[in-house]
C-alpha cells in the first residue's frame, strides 16, 4: 500500500472512531464538562473531514456517479425498512420518515447528492476551461451558498438538505484538491510544527468562539431562525465552524500516522462501521460507569464496538462489506 494511501485510510480509521466515540459521549454531556468539550471539538470537525476524505476517493466523473447510486441505493433500502418498522409499531411516524433521513442515514443520502452534483460540476469545468480558476470560483460559489442557506426555513432535516448544502464544500475541497494537500503534508515530514501550532492556536480560537453556542449549531441540520438566530449571527458562527473544521483538519491530518499501522485496514472501509455502530451506542447508555469516567468509558466503548464490527465484516465479507470507490 502506498505511503499516500495509508496516510488516508489511517485518518479514515482514526475518524470513523470519533464519529462511535462522539455518538458514546452523548450520554454524559449534561453531567460532565470534560465530555461536552470534547463532543464540541469532535463535532466542530470530524464530519465536514470526512466529507472531504470522500471527495477524495472518487477520481472521476464516472466514479461519483458510481457512487452516487450505490449511496442512494442503500440509503433507499436502510430507509426503507425504517418505514417498514415504523408502519408495524408506530404508524404515526411512518408519514415523516418519508423525507426525515433516520439519524446517520443522512450521511448517504448526502453523500450521493455530493457525488451526483460533483460529476456536474466537474463537466461545468471542463466546459468553462481554466479549470483551476473555474474549482476556485465553483468551491467559492458554494461555500456562499453553504453560508446562506440557514436563513432559508424550508431547507432543514427533510431530505438531508441543510447537511447537504452546508458541507459540500468540504467534498468538492477533496475532489478538487486534496491529494495535492495530502501530498503536500507528507512531504513536510520532520517540519510539521510550526504548522501544527498554528492549526492547535486556529483550532483552539474558533472552538472557544463557538463554546457558547448550542450543540444543535454543529450538526448544521436546522436554520438558524429554528436556532433563534439571526442571518448575520448564523452567517459568522457558520463561517467559524469552517474555519475551525479547517484548523481542526490540518491539526489531525498531520498528526495523523502516514505509514502502515494495525488500525490502517479498517479505513480501507469504514461504512460497516458506520452503519452497525448504533446499537453498540445504544447499548452504552445501559453502562453503570460514574460520570467522572465518561470520557475514558466512553473512549474505551467506541473503540471495542469498533474493532468488534470490523472483525464481524472481516468474517462475513459478502454479508456486510460495502467497498468504497
Amino acid at each position: 500500500m502506498k505511503q499516500r494511501d495509508c496516510h488516508l485510510c489511517n485518518a479514515k480509521a482514526l475518524l470513523i472512531l470519533c464519529v462511535v466515540l462522539g455518538h458514546a459521549l452523548e450520554r454524559d454531556l449534561i453531567w460532565s464538562t470534560p465530555a461536552a468539550a470534547l463532543y464540541r471539538a469532535l463535532y466542530l470537525f470530524h464530519m465536514p473531514l470526512f466529507a472531504f476524505l470522500s471527495g477524495m476517493g472518487v477520481k472521476t466523473p464516472s466514479a461519483c456517479l458510481r457512487q452516487a447510486g450505490r449511496m442512494l441505493r442503500l440509503y433507499l433500502l436502510a430507509q426503507g425498512l425504517c418505514v417498514l418498522v415504523a408502519l408495524a409499531w408506530r404508524r404515526e411516524l411512518a408519514g415523516a420518515l418519508l423525507t426525515m433521513p433516520v439519524w446517520i442515514l443522512w450521511y448517504p443520502l448526502s453523500l450521493a447528492s455530493w457525488c451526483a452534483l460533483a460529476a456536474g460540476v466537474e463537466r461545468l469545468t471542463k466546459r468553462f476551461g481554466h479549470a483551476g480558476g473555474t474549482r476556485v470560483a465553483l468551491f467559492l460559489f458554494t461555500l456562499a451558498m453553504g453560508l446562506a442557506v440557514g436563513d432559508w426555513n424550508a431547507v432543514g432535516r427533510p431530505w438531508s438538505l441543510s447537511r447537504t448544502l452546508v458541507f459540500f464544500p468540504c467534498f468538492l475541497a477533496g475532489r478538487f484538491w486534496g491529494r495535492q494537500w495530502m501530498t503536500s503534508l507528507a512531504r513536510l515530514r520532520g517540519r510539521k510544527l510550526p504548522l501544527c501550532a498554528a492549526a492547535l492556536t486556529a483550532s483552539w480560537l474558533c472552538w472557544r468562539a463557538l463554546s457558547g453556542v448550542e450543540i444543535r449549531f454543529l450538526y448544521q441540520a436546522d436554520s438558524y431562525a429554528a436556532l433563534s438566530l439571526s442571518l448575520v449571527e448564523g452567517i459568522q458562527l457558520r463561517l467559524l465552524c469552517y474555519l475551525g473544521a479547517a484548523a481542526f483538519s490540518v491539526l489531525f491530518l498531520s498528526l495523523c500516522p502516514s505509514k502502515h499501522v494495525f488500525f490502517t485496514p479498517l479505513g480501507n472501509d469504514t461504512l460497516p462501521v458506520f452503519l452497525c455502530h448504533p446499537a453498540f451506542t445504544a447499548l452504552l447508555r445501559y453502562l453503570p460507569y460514574p460520570v467522572t469516567l465518561a470520557i475514558p468509558a466512553a473512549a474505551l466503548c467506541a473503540a471495542t464496538a469498533v474493532g468488534v464490527i470490523y472483525l464481524v465484516g472481516r468474517w462475513s465479507q459478502p454479508l456486510v462489506r460495502y467497498q468504497e470507490s
